[in-house]
C-alpha cells in the first residue's frame, strides 16, 4: 500500500496511551484511499475521548472500541475539527458535537490467519492489529521485529504489505510491513517490519469499512452505544432473539445491522 500511495502519512501519538485509535484511523484512511476518495486525516482524539466506554481516554483501547464508535454514526470526524494537539493542553473531554464527515458501518473482525489478512489489504486496504513490543525485541540495524514469547499485546499498528522472503531473526523468512504511530524519526521513516513467527502478532486484526456519506437526517436505532463485547456458545444450534424499535416519524428503513459471529 506504501508503494501504491495507499496508505495516509504517519502520525505520533507519543506520549499518549492512543495507538489503537491511530490504527483504527489509519485504517479507515487507507480504505477510503483504495476506494478512490481524496486523502482524509481523521481525529484520533475524538476516537479516543468519544468512545462512550468506563474507559480513560489515556488507558488504551482495542477494535472494540474503535468498532462501536464508528458503528453507532459517532465518528469518524476530521482532525481539523477535533484536534490532537487539545490534549497536550488538558483538553480530554469528548467533543461530541463535531460532525462525523462519513459514516463507517462495518467493523469486521479477522482470525489470525496470513491469507485471509493479505487478501483483506488487497481488498480493503491497511488492516488493524496488534502486537506485544518490547525494544529488546526490535532489530534496529534492519528495523525488524520478532517476539518468540507470549506475552500478551501491547500495541496496536497497521499491517499495510508483507515480503515472503523477509530476513527476520526468526528461523524462517518472512514478515509483515507495518505502519507504526511513533513518528518518522522512528524505525524506517515510521515503518517497520513484524515476523510472521512473532508469537504475539495478530490476536486482533480488524477492518473498518463501507463508507456512506454523512446525512443529517439519518437517524439510527439502537439497543446499546456499545455494541457486541463478547459471545458464548450455546447448547443448541438454534437461538433466536427480537428487538422492536419504535419509529420517530415516518421513515424509510435503508439498512438493518447486527452482530455475526462465524
Amino acid at each position: 500500500l506504501r508503494t501504491f500511495n495507499l496508505v495516509t502519512p504517519v502520525k505520533n501519538q507519543n506520549p499518549w496511551g492512543t495507538c489503537w485509535a491511530h490504527a483504527a484511523c489509519g485504517a479507515m484512511e487507507s480504505n477510503w484511499l483504495k476506494n478512490g476518495q481524496a486523502t482524509f486525516n481523521l481525529s484520533e482524539s475524538n476516537m479516543a475521548t468519544c468512545h462512550g466506554f468506563e474507559w480513560l481516554w489515556n488507558d488504551g483501547g482495542n477494535r472494540q472500541l474503535a468498532g462501536s464508535y464508528v458503528t453507532r454514526l459517532s465518528g469518524p470526524v476530521l482532525e481539523a475539527d477535533d484536534l490532537y494537539s487539545r490534549l497536550a493542553a488538558n483538553d480530554t473531554l469528548c467533543h461530541s458535537g463535531e460532525t462525523p464527515v462519513a459514516f463507517v458501518s462495518d467493523a469486521r473482525y479477522r482470525p489470525n490467519d496470513a491469507n485471509v489478512i493479505k487478501q483483506a489489504i488487497l481488498d480493503y486496504g491497511a488492516v488493524y492489529t496488534n502486537y506485544y513490543h518490547d525494544d529488546a525485541y526490535f532489530n534496529s540495524s534492519n528495523d525488524t521485529y520478532y517476539c518468540p514469547d507470549a506475552l500478551g499485546t501491547n500495541h496496536a499498528v497497521l499491517i499495510v504489505g508483507w515480503d515472503d522472503n523477509k530476513d527476520t531473526d526468526a528461523s524462517a523468512n518472512g514478515a509483515w510491513l507495518i505502519k507504526n504511530s511513533w513518528g518518522t524519526g522512528w524505525g524506517d521513516a515510521g515503518y517497520f517490519y513484524i515476523s510472521y513467527s512473532d508469537v504475539t502478532v495478530n490476536s486482533a486484526p480488524a477492518l473498518f469499512i463501507s463508507r456512506n456519506d454523512y446525512n443529517a437526517q439519518a437517524t439510527l436505532y439502537k439497543y446499546d452505544d456499545l455494541g457486541t463485547m463478547g459471545s458464548t456458545g450455546y447448547g443448541s444450534e438454534t437461538a433466536y432473539s427480537l428487538i422492536k424499535f419504535n419509529a420517530s416519524a415516518d421513515q424509510l428503513i435503508t439498512k438493518v445491522g447486527s452482530y455475526v459471529n462465524s
